[in-house]
This record gives structure tokens, sequence and C-alpha cells, in this order.
């Protein structure tokens, strides 16, 4: 009997990986959909600062890999080395976008992107702008809130004002989503092949023993009455 008991509960596990694994393939395969979503999403919101999609996508994707950024006009800014995350790469560029809005550049050429991301002395509209950089201050262990108070900005003021533009809420156009899956398509692929999902064959069904009759109970014997005497 303990033997039964144990095939039982063994097909019982069985059975609930087999109802878990649709789930964990959806979320397996969303991955990669979801982080061209979000690039798509950002590359929508920084296209204007940027001045074209093109370089918004450099930008967006360039700071989350840690790699060269090359602007339409031929303007690169060097690999940093460092990988970001989503949050982050919104975080720099809106502060970038900031500091140069503060700076009475509201649309800042390639060369003045560098400059207040990496570091650089730029033409501004009262004189000459040195930037020590916001990616530089970042690899010096400044904080993001930190950063911002040095160009006397409020960190949430400066997400806050990308976050109300279009594409936030994940409503990017078609245009966008074609142009970051065509520079993704250059990148190694991070999903390999043994990390593909594969179907577990269903457990064989345990057939229940047949039910035993119990013996059929024997009639006492009449006792015989007692003759009298």
């Amino acid at each position: 009997m303990r033997r039964l008991s144990d095939l039982f509960k063994t097909a019982a596990l069985a059975g609930a990986l087999l109802c878990a694994w649709p789930a964990l393939a959806d979320e397996a395969s969303e991955a990669p959909a979801t982080a061209v979503h979000v690039e798509s999403s950002l590359t929508t919101q920084f296209s204007e600062f940027a001045g074209s999609e093109e370089n918004a996508a450099a930008l967006v994707g360039g700071l989350r890999q840690g790699s060269e950024i090359v602007f339409d006009d031929g303007t690169v800014l060097p690999s940093t080395g460092q990988t970001m995350g989503y949050g982050e790469v919104k975080i720099s560029l809106a502060l970038a976008e900031a500091i140069l809005r503060e700076a009475g550049i509201e649309d800042p050429t390639p060369e003045q992107i560098a400059a207040v991301l990496n570091g650089g002395t730029i033409a501004g509209p009262d004189g000459p702008i040195t930037y020590e950089g916001i990616l530089a201050q970042r690899a010096a262990g400044q904080g993001w809130g930190e950063i911002a108070q040095e160009h006397d900005l409020k960190l949430g003021q400066a997400v806050s004002a990308v976050s109300g533009r279009k594409g936030a809420t994940g409503s990017t156009d078609a245009a966008a989503q074609q142009r970051v899956q065509a520079a993704k398509a250059q990148r190694p692929e991070r999903l390999a092949d043994a990390q593909r999902v594969h179907k577990i064959e269903r457990p064989v069904k345990i057939e229940r023993p047949a039910r035993i009759e119990r013996p059929v109970r024997i009639e006492r014997p009449v006792r015989p009455e007692r003759p009298f005497k």
C-alpha cells in the first residue's frame, strides 16, 4: 500500500509541473519581447530631444549596452563599458535634457548631448559651458539625486516630465519598433538553444486496484429447544 501511495504522489507532482510549464514557457518567450517594447518606448520619448528617432535609438541602445554611440551627423560618444538598466537609461537622458534646457538649449545638437553626458565644453546662449558629464559623475559613485542637485534640478520632476510623453504607456509606433528590432538584430542572441522549453510527456495514468469484496457473513445455526421434563 505504501508503494501505491508513493506512485500517486509522483503522478500528482508530475501533473502539477505539467500544468505550470506553459506559464513558465510564456514568461521565457515574453522577456525578449518586453525588452524590445521598453526600448521602443524610450526611443519614442527621447526622439525630439535627440533630434531624430535614429539618434534616440542609438542613445538608448548604446547606454543600455555601454557601447559606442554614433549620431547621424557623425558625432561619436565613446563607449562607457558599463551596462545600464532601462530605468537608468531613462534617468540619464531625462537629466541630460533638463540640464540643457536650464542652460537655454531647447534643441540640442548631438555634440551638446555628448558633452552633457560624457563631459566637455559647448557653446551656450550666454557663452561657453563646461560639463563634467552625467555618466562620468555616475561612474565616480555619485547618485542620480546628487547629480540632479548639483545642477539645481529635482530628479523626480525631470523624470516625470519625460514619463508624460507619448510612448510612456507603451503606445509606440510601428516604425520605431522596426528600427529598434533591426538594431537588436545586429547583436548576439541572448537566449541559447539550451534555454528553449521542451514539452513534457504526460505521466501514465495509474489504475486503481479493484475493490476487494467482503466475505459473506455465515449465519449461526438455530439453537435447538430443550425438551420439557
